[in-house]
This record gives structure tokens, C-alpha cells and sequence, in this order.
């Protein structure tokens, strides 16, 4: 029995002795959905540029419509994912408390 369980009629009502059975055990909290996707999305954010300014070398010099087509759809085709990685993280944390 615990010295501050002592104090109370029945041990196994004694606050501190479930405050002192949580401190002993180890406790890892799950990972949040939110923490994933913002690691997923600079990750992915990061790599995407990369490939993105790779092949803006390519397109450099062929042309006024070309690189305008590619600039517009290289500017706006990471939304998507974005999108839905925003919308996976949201729905996961909907724990209420």
C-alpha cells in the first residue's frame, strides 16, 4: 500500500494510487494524422519542386505556349495532393476530446 493510500478507508479509492501507477507505467501517445501529413507534405512539397524545376530546363527555349503551359499546370498540379492530404489529416482527428 502506498503512505498516502493510508489516509483513505479503501486503498484502491486512493487517488495517489492511480497517479502512481500511470507515472510508473511507460505511455506513448499515437500520432496524430496532422503530424504525418505536414511531414508527407513538405516532404512531398520538397520533392515536387525538384522535379518540377528539373523539368522547367527542359522546357526553357521551346517555345512562348510551351513554357506558359508549363509553368501554369507545374504551378498548380500540386494542389491535388495537397488537397487530399489535407483532407485525410482533418478527418482523422475528430476524437471529440
Amino acid at each position: 500500500m502506498y503512505p498516502f493510500c493510508r489516509l483513505f478507508r479503501n486503498a484502491s479509492l486512493c487517488p495517489g494510487r492511480c497517479l502512481l501507477r500511470f507515472a510508473t507505467r511507460r505511455y506513448t501517445p499515437p500520432v496524430s494524422r496532422v503530424f504525418l501529413a505536414s511531414i508527407a507534405g513538405l516532404v512531398g512539397f520538397a520533392a515536387y519542386l525538384v522535379a518540377a524545376v528539373d523539368l522547367a530546363d527542359a522546357v526553357i527555349g521551346r517555345g512562348v505556349l510551351a513554357e506558359t503551359l508549363y509553368f501554369v499546370l507545374a504551378g498548380t498540379l500540386w494542389v491535388a495532393p495537397a488537397w487530399g492530404l489535407l483532407i485525410w489529416a482533418a478527418r482523422g482527428d475528430r476524437s471529440g476530446g
